[in-house]
């Protein structure tokens, strides 16, 4: 289930994840994504690029998790919010 409501907070896919329903997360994490792109929440949408990228390193699907990170990356950058 997505919730974006007050403080636009994603609450979603965590059992999904991990459950090891890998599937079932990425749907659910690339919808929470649509949505938070729409209301321009950038931390949220890094947030997301960053657990789709979990999930593809769970899949062993390397290329794509590196370019799920470098998404999210490329955001905490931008905004300031990233921890070195």
């Amino acid at each position: 289930m997505i919730e974006v409501g007050q403080g636009c907070r994603l609450k979603l896919t965590e059992g999904n994840n991990k459950e090891s329903n890998n599937s079932k997360a990425l749907t659910e994490y690339k919808k929470a994504l649509k949505i938070f792109e729409e209301i321009e929440d950038k931390i949220m949408i890094a947030a997301c690029h960053n657990n789709i990228g979990n999930i593809y390193f769970n899949l062993r699907n390397y290329p794509d998790a590196l370019n799920e990170y470098f998404k999210a990356v490329k955001i905490f950058d931008a905004i300031g919010d990233r921890e070195d």
